[in-house]
């Protein structure tokens, strides 16, 4: 690399510094939160239902929502590009269909099915525990909807500050009150502090959204005229890009659940650290994606592709750097981070180093699911997921019964890099953009 491109990759890593910097502190504060937890005030058991409490919320959250956070920052970065009013519309809409999907959702809660399903991975199906996933699925959907309108308006730090910051902060200070009161905090606890705090920072993302929102006195009857007319074309991509984002999710909380099923609560906790610190091999992914979501889809949509192809190179190195550090550190370290749990929780370290290899060939291969996304190039990735799946899943039938959780990783590894490889093939064949590292030489 020549010193022009030194000194150009450095700026645009001063440009984005802020950026990483709340995302470090967001995946500190997280970290904290659950070790606080698990340390501290609960048992290993009651941290394995906190962790499946978690992931079922995450799942349902995005059955609940689609696609739409998704097709926020696509529509939002795109409407106000051209200074299109029917960034409001669409903002009521996603509001609207949420509030529609969770009528329906606490609808089939009533059934005896739904709550077998619950119970057959080890949670709770009680009204108590069921209200707290239903509440908790609808704040969270309106907060990602709050925080994709945010980053779209290009505030990312204002976007992960009260929701990488504030919420998991409010979690253990809500658990830590409880405590002091009752002396005792056991799962359900923590799942109510939980669902508290996803409630506030929702509330607060609001009042964010609100404060970056174009002025401009609203046309009620202009908007529910644009929602008519667009509403067809906005669920239609939001429902493409939904297939995607279940099957992504399903994918990626599958071992959670198969290790629910057949190790039981207390190997889940164990897993869900293992997961928690393997993620840090790739917070400079989900940081960057933040930043250049909104970017790709204002390239591509301006057939700026050698811009586009620039966003997405200066991305990939950038995170697959910072994604080798952190491997390098969970490497040598990871032992001692699980201890910090609690001793019992280091039987996950083959497994913590498994996810973590898996997570840096993901950071290696970038934004190739936002690229991909942005690009109307969304049901090559679902095909891929679909081809791959169940592959992983008899991953996981096979391996987790004989070598636990372990087994768990391997197949969240493998289907981790299988999609990323075969949809990088996909989109370089497509719209001929690389997003690989190439970290030792150019294109």
């Amino acid at each position: 690399m020549d010193g022009k491109k030194l000194h150009s990759a450095f700026q645009r890593l001063l440009s984005i510094f802020p950026v990483i910097s709340i995302r470090a502190g967001s995946a500190a504060t997280s970290y904290l939160s659950q070790l606080l937890i698990a340390r501290f005030f609960v048992s290993d058991h009651d941290f394995g239902l906190y962790a499946l409490f978690l992931t079922a919320v995450n799942l349902a959250s995005i059955f609940l929502k689609g696609g739409l956070d998704t097709a926020t920052i696509k529509y939002i970065s795109f409407y106000r590009s051209i200074k299109d009013v029917r960034e409001h519309s669409f903002m009521v809409f996603s509001y609207g269909y949420i509030f529609v999907s969770i009528f329906i959702l606490w609808f089939l809660m009533s059934f005896d099915f739904t709550r077998a399903a619950i119970s057959l991975v080890g949670l709770p199906a009680n009204d108590k525990h069921i209200g707290f996933v239903v509440f908790s699925i609808l704040a969270l959907s309106i907060g990602q909807i709050q925080r994709a309108s945010i980053v779209a308006k290009k505030h990312p730090i204002a976007s992960e500050w009260h929701n990488g910051v504030v919420r998991p902060l409010l979690t253990t200070l809500l658990v830590f009150l409880f405590n002091c009161y009752d002396g005792s905090p056991d799962y359900l606890i923590v799942a109510q502090s939980y669902t508290l705090s996803v409630l506030i920072s929702s509330i607060i993302g609001g009042v964010i959204n609100g404060y970056y929102s174009e002025r401009s006195e609203l046309n009620y009857f202009l908007v529910f005229n644009l929602i008519k007319e667009n509403a067809t074309s906005w669920l239609r991509t939001s429902l493409f890009m939904s297939v995607n984002v279940i099957l992504r999710q399903v994918f990626k909380s599958a071992d959670i659940f198969f290790c629910g099923y057949f190790l039981g609560a207390k190997y889940v906790a164990y897993y869900a650290a293992a997961t928690r610190i393997a993620d840090l091999v790739v917070f400079g992914l989900s940081s960057t994606n933040m930043i250049f979501a909104p970017k790709i889809s204002e390239r591509f949509h301006g057939n700026d592709f050698k811009g586009l192809q620039d966003i997405v190179r200066s991305s990939s190195r950038l995170v697959f750097f910072l994604g080798l550090l952190f491997f390098i550190f969970i490497l040598f370290f990871g032992y001692f981070l699980l201890g910090f749990f609690g001793e019992n929780y280091r039987v996950a370290y083959g497994a913590l180093l498994v996810l973590s290899l898996g997570q840096l060939i993901n950071s290696y291969y970038g934004p190739i699911g936002y690229l991909a996304s942005m690009t109307g190039n969304e049901r090559k990735l679902t095909k891929i997921i679909i081809l791959i799946s169940p592959v992983v899943i008899l991953i996981y039938i096979i391996l987790i019964p004989f070598v636990g959780i372990a087994g768990a990783a391997i197949g969240s590894a493998f289907g981790t890099i299988g999609w990323n490889v075969f949809l990088d093939r996909e989109i370089r064949r497509v719209i001929d953009i690389d997003s690989r590292a190439y970290l030792w030489r150019g294109k």
